[in-house]
């Protein structure tokens, strides 16, 4: 429980109380995202999040700069994703390699 001890201002007990709670909230924006096309990133490398979120931004601007706005980056997210989900995962697009 590292990010309740790194938080002064919220206890590691509140945090524990509240754990169940935040998970479910967790997997509520994840389900909303992946029911709208909404991939999901994980954020278990700092190194290899940042390099989906490049990914994403880069190709939709080359897709804007070719005439397509419309264009959606290809995504993998049976790839990307991993049923039940974790609390390091951040909800974004992220395109194939």
């Amino acid at each position: 429980m590292a990010r309740g001890a790194q938080s002064p201002a919220r206890p590691l007990g509140r945090y524990q109380e509240g754990f169940a709670n935040i998970r479910k909230v967790q997997k509520y924006i994840k389900s909303q995202a992946l029911s709208h096309g909404v991939p999901v990133i994980p954020n278990y490398s700092l190194d290899q999040a940042i390099g989906a979120v490049i990914d994403l931004v880069v190709g939709a601007m080359t897709g804007r700069a070719e005439g397509s706005p419309g264009t959606e980056p290809a995504t993998n997210v049976a790839q990307m994703d991993r049923v039940g989900g974790s609390s390091s995962e951040a909800v974004a697009p992220v395109r194939e390699r």
